[in-house]
This record gives C-alpha cells, structure tokens and sequence, in this order.
C-alpha cells in the first residue's frame, strides 16, 4: 500500500513537470517564430526547421512539438499507474513463488530423508504438500520459466564443462611439465645438498679435531697450576682426562708417571723436616710457658695478700656506712609510713565517694532499663495488633476470593 502510494506521488509529480516544461517550450517556442513588418510572430509548420545565424555559419534548429494534451498526459499516466501496479504485482507473485519453491525443495529433501529413514507415511506426506504448492495457479507461470531457465542453464553448463575440460587439459600438460622440472630442480638440489654435507663433514672433523686440541691445552694448563699449587689430586685428575682423549700425549704422560711422585717424595721430606723443627720449638715454648706460669703464681699470691688487706678495710668501711643507711632508711621508712596512712584515708574517701555515686548511677540506669522495656513491651504488643488486624484481613480476601 505504501509503495502504490509513493507512485502516485511520483506520477503526479511527472505530469506537473512535463506541464511546467510544456508551457516554457511553448513561450520559447513562440520568442523563436519569425515577426512580421507589425512585430507580430509568424507561426511555423509542423516539422519546420528553423534556420539561426550565426556568424558566418548557418545551423538548422528542429523545433519541438507537443501534440499531447492534458486530458491525454492524465489518460498515459493512468495507463503507466496500472503497467506499474502490474508489475507490483508480478513482483509479488514471483516472490511468493520463490518462497514456494523454498518450501517444495524443503518438502522434498524432508521427504527422501523420511523415505531413507524408513517413515514411509511421513514421506508420503511431505510429497504430497509439493504436488499441493505445485498445482497452485500461480506456479504454473512460474514452472514453464523455470524450465525455460534449465534449458539455458544445461546448455550454459555443458559449455562450461566442456571450457573445464579444456582448462583441466591444459592444467594438467602444465602440471606435468612443472612436475619434470621439480624433478630436475629436486635431482640438482641433491646433487647439491650432498656436496654441502660433504663439506661440512669435514668442516665438522676439522672443528671437532681443533676443539679437541683447545680442549687438551686447556686441561694440561689447568693440570699444571694445579702441581704448580701442590694439588697433586687435582692435578692427576687433568692429566688422566688428557689421556682418556689422547692417550699418546707424553707431557701428561711424564706429569703422572716422574714429576708428580718425586715432588710428593720431596714434600714428605721437607715435611717431616719441618715437623722435626716445629717439635723442638715446641718443647722450647712449653719450657718457657712453664716458667711464666711459676713467675705469674708468685705474682698472683703477692696480689692476693694485698687483696685482702684491702677487702678488710673496706668491709670495715662498709659497714659503717651500712649503718648510717639503715638509720636514715628507718627514718624514711617511718616518714612513708605516715604519708601511706594520710593516703589511705583519702583513698578511703573518696571510694566512699565514688560508691555512693555508683549507686545513685546504678538506680537512674534501672529507671532508664525500666523505661525502655515498657516502650520495647508496648511497641511489641502493637506490631502484634498490626499483625493480627492484617492477618484478619488476608482471611477474609482468601474467604472472598474462594466465594
């Protein structure tokens, strides 16, 4: 309905135009004419071409006619409004018949499913509703196009099959002849890949032979600080690595067997030599330790006796003062006994003080306590009413909703 209306709109908006643009050729057309001597327009013939100067040129103008009147233009318009609502309305049928075909194709695949399935009488069913969309009136149009279009579509198909065919003959010829150069091309990357292999095999010989000397000269140099620092373990250690890769290196080889065994040899000697010597100046040491000791006891006892001369006298000195500390401490002690009693009295005071304000307190919080449990009490009694009246209220909507 929309749509209908729109071209309504448009249709009367092209006759307006077409009037609008009649009226203005008519008045151009009338400036065009030829006058007379009176300035009055000579009419041209149906068909007349109007010759114009200009320049030195002289150009034929075809003036147009409009034979059409407004009765006729309203006449067309009506005739295009119903072309237009005929093919509105064709439109919709084809719409519909799209749908259709939808739902035949939806049938029918629904159906050969069922029939796979072994559900015969289903099967039966949805076949029979596309016969039913197939007798429809408005599809008969609809099939003689469609197989117009199977028609044009086989032929379209059977020449693009036969344009494949020649695609696929040529990819194929194309195929093969990539495939022999692969085969070349895979033969000469072999070739060439075990020319590279060779090479670096033999790279990977020369690094593992120059690894294997790095290797050596490093344990050796390391064997060597370890003799030079008289870690003779340490340094076998190395040695023997050397010969579990190498066993023909003789420098190893005379480390192991002479050089390591005769400076053990030479170190023992020089050690129980100089054991011997620390052995002598160990005795002299004790010798000499056990005088100062003798002299260090005398010392101490000469020390001692002065000690205690000197504890004696201030023990005595002590005393006295202890007993001038305990007279003035007793009379401090007294001293404090009085201001403890002055104290206790006023603490005893005030604690009556503070009982008495204790109980004056303790009463008004039991008013207090009293108070609010007679406003919590009432406050309880009315939330019951208010429930109570609710719950009657409930009843009786229950009692009436039943009625």
């Amino acid at each position: 309905m929309l749509t209908r209306q729109k071209m309504y709109f448009v249709f009367i908006c092209i006759i307006s135009g077409i009037i609008f643009f009649s009226r203005i050729s008519s008045f151009a057309q009338e400036e065009t004419q030829p006058k007379t001597a009176q300035g009055k327009a000579v009419p041209l013939e149906s068909g007349q071409v109007e010759k114009a100067e200009v320049g030195s040129y002289v150009t034929e103008k075809a003036m147009p006619s409009y034979n059409l009147s407004l009765k006729q233009i309203i006449e067309e318009a009506k005739k295009n409004i119903k072309k237009v609502d005929e093919k509105i309305r064709e439109g919709e049928i084809f719409k519909r018949n799209q749908e259709r075909e939808i739902k035949i194709r939806q049938y029918f695949d629904q159906g050969n499913l069922l029939f796979e399935q072994g559900k015969l009488k289903k099967a039966r069913e949805n076949w029979d509703k596309v016969l039913q969309i197939i007798n429809e009136p408005e599809m008969k149009d609809y099939i003689q196009k469609e197989e117009k279009t199977a028609v044009l579509q086989e032929l379209l198909q059977k020449q693009q099959e036969a344009l494949k065919q020649k695609e696929e003959e040529a990819k194929q010829k194309e195929e093969e002849l990539a495939r022999q150069k692969e085969e070349q091309e895979q033969e000469r990357l072999e070739k060439q890949r075990q020319k590279e292999e060779e090479a670096k095999q033999k790279a990977e010989e020369k690094r593992l032979a120059q690894d294997k000397k790095k290797k050596i000269n490093a344990l050796y140099e390391q064997g060597v600080a370890y003799f030079n620092n008289n870690e003779f373990n340490a340094a076998e250690a190395q040695f023997k690595e050397i010969l579990s890769i190498d066993p023909e290196q003789t420098k190893a080889i005379g480390y192991l067997e002479t050089r390591i065994p005769d400076k053990i040899a030479l170190l023992q000697a020089d050690n129980a030599r100089e054991q011997e010597r620390l052995e002598k100046q160990r005795q002299k040491e004790e010798e000499a330790k056990q005088k100062e000791e003798q002299a260090q006891q005398m010392k101490q006892q000469k020390e001692e006796e002065l000690a205690k001369q000197k504890a004696e006298q201030e023990q005595v000195k002590l005393e006295k003062q202890r007993q001038k500390e305990e007279e003035l401490a007793k009379q401090k002690q007294q001293k404090e006994q009085e201001r403890l009693q002055k104290q206790r009295k006023e603490e005893e005071q005030a604690k009556q003080k503070q009982q008495e304000e204790q109980e004056r307190l303790s009463e008004k919080q039991q008013k207090e306590q009293e108070r609010l449990l007679e406003k919590q009490r009432k406050e309880e009694e009315r939330i019951r009413q208010k429930q109570q009246k609710e719950q009657e209220r409930l009843e009786k909507q229950r009692q009436k909703e039943e009625e």
